[in-house]
């Protein structure tokens, strides 16, 4: 809050009060968290994808995550009263293939992951990381 209140009389942040500044730094904060968690999940999933890929196969592995992101998905959609999705039609052609995008990312996670070690080293950090709580 220091930072935000010592440059008031600078451009146009010169004319909010202190409760504007409380809500404007607490929305930073919040998008900063989500964008925290948002590259925690991406990190998580190459994980798994790495160890799902080993073990059922890329493509069984893509279709086990998508089936479950579009039910989560689902959940999310009705939980939020359905957003536009009735405007779906009208969106251009190449935003309705994006999901290929999604199936690309998982299917070359699923197969360099393993093969660049990355999992292993994780999971030896995490194991030291355990290690170091016990103690």
């Amino acid at each position: 809050m220091g930072f935000a209140l010592e440059h008031l009389s600078e451009g146009k942040y010169s004319r909010l009060n202190y409760r504007e500044i409380e809500v404007l730094m607490f929305e930073t904060i919040l998008v900063v968290g989500i964008g925290l968690a948002g590259g925690f999940a991406v990190g998580a999933q190459a994980q798994i994808a790495g160890s799902m890929g080993n073990r059922i196969g890329g493509a069984a592995g893509s279709f086990i995550v998508h089936l479950g992101g579009a039910v989560a998905s689902l959940a999310l959609l009705i939980a939020r009263g359905g957003e536009n999705i009735s405007e779906w039609r009208h969106l251009p052609w190449y935003m309705l293939g994006s999901g290929l995008f999604g199936l690309v990312l998982y299917l070359t996670l699923s197969q360099t992951v393993p093969k660049l070690g990355a999992t292993v080293r994780r999971q030896g950090f995490w194991n030291q990381w355990q290690l170091n709580l016990r103690e």
